[in-house]
């Protein structure tokens, strides 16, 4: 009976991590594409063949020329800007603070997770007798 217990709670445990993971990368996710961020102002007038405008959330809403639609799109390099008489934005970091404390909560949650479901592991081991035949 107590290993059914101890089984289930590992079972959970793994759950648990899934969700953790899950909300990170929806939140993670979710910040990066700007869902989180709210910019105005007119869009630029210039056309850029190929290329669409769009706010960089993650740099201060700089509008920025991007190929693709969303989700999959690629940021234009600047050599794009320069050959149409622009100036690219800053450069800005990949994860914003907030997005890097957001994944080293995720995996500190995670080890401490995991930890209690090896140690959860452990107690099946020893509560299940081993029959020598």
């Amino acid at each position: 009976m107590a290993t059914a217990g101890v089984s289930k709670a590992q079972t959970a445990l793994i759950g648990v991590i899934f969700i953790v993971w899950g909300v990170t990368f929806g939140a993670v996710g979710l910040g990066s594409d700007g869902l989180t961020g709210l910019c105005t102002g007119a869009e630029p007038v210039e056309e850029v063949a190929g290329y669409t405008w769009a706010r960089d959330h993650t740099n201060d809403c700089a509008w920025t020329l991007y190929s693709g639609t969303f989700p999959i799109r690629n940021k234009a390099s600047d050599t794009i800007y320069y050959a149409n008489n622009l100036i690219p934005p800053d450069t800005s970091p990949i994860l914003a603070t907030w997005q890097i404390v957001t994944l080293l909560v995720a995996i500190a949650t995670t080890g401490v997770l995991g930890l209690i479901h090896e140690r959860l592991g452990h107690r099946i081991e020893e509560a299940v007798p081993i029959v020598a035949t």
